[in-house]
């Protein structure tokens, strides 16, 4: 959070200060929209996204003083764990990592195109550790181990974003729906589809702002 102001002054001497949020608040979900998955999430990533920048005021006419970001060249990918198992009974789930996303920095991501591999690209993507089951097999279990297994270790999603300071953007990741707003419908680390067509892996986004809060803080103490 900043706050800046000039030239405006309390009778009583203080200063009145309206802090801002800088950044933006990233938030994932997941839900399963097929009665044949079951899907065990233990990492989502988002890659080439960056993680550095200056930030200083801009003047405004109404002397508040907007800050702005330059972001930096360097391109980074985030590092958070992420754990749920989802079925299509349980609705939208949440993580239950405690050190799941957070705040990043204000920026605009352009998607990977998905027509080469994912190491050639600066664009992003998200790359998600999932083990995703076949329940329909699942009675087979005890008889043939992992027979219900249909794909176990990363899936790569092109993931587009514009950020805005201030906000929260909750994104959930849909498995076996075609409804989403983003994603190639899932994807292996060269582009090449890791499900049948029907069975899409892509994900939707809701923003939110945040509340402000009137509060009066003594600096004194």
């Amino acid at each position: 959070m900043v706050a800046r102001t000039n030239g405006k002054k309390r009778s009583d001497g203080s200063v009145l200060l309206q802090f801002k949020h800088i950044l933006s608040q990233i938030e994932f979900k997941a839900q399963v929209t097929s009665p044949v998955l079951r899907v065990d999430i233990s990492e989502v990533i988002i890659e080439s996204l960056k993680m550095s920048a200056n930030c200083r005021f801009r003047s405004t006419s109404d002397n508040t003083h907007a800050p702005v970001f330059k972001l930096g060249d360097a391109l980074s990918s985030t590092q958070n764990a992420f754990s749920c198992l989802v079925t299509e009974e349980d609705g939208v789930v949440s993580s239950t990592a405690t050190n799941s996303f957070g705040f990043l920095l204000p920026q605009t991501l352009e998607p990977w195109s998905g027509d080469n591999n994912v190491s050639d690209t600066d664009s992003s993507y998200l790359k998600i550790k999932a083990k995703i089951y076949n329940t329909a097999l699942d009675h087979l279990v005890n008889d043939i181990p992992n027979v219900n297994v249909m794909y176990d270790g990363y899936v790569y999603i092109p993931f587009s974003a514009t950020w805005e300071m201030g906000k929260k953007y909750v994104y959930t990741l849909n498995f076996g729906s075609s409804t989403g707003v983003g994603g190639g419908g899932g994807l292996d680390e060269n582009g090449d589809p890791i499900l049948s067509a029907d069975l899409r892996i892509d994900y939707s986004v809701s923003v939110e702002d945040w509340q402000e809060i009137s509060n009066d803080i003594d600096l004194n103490n």
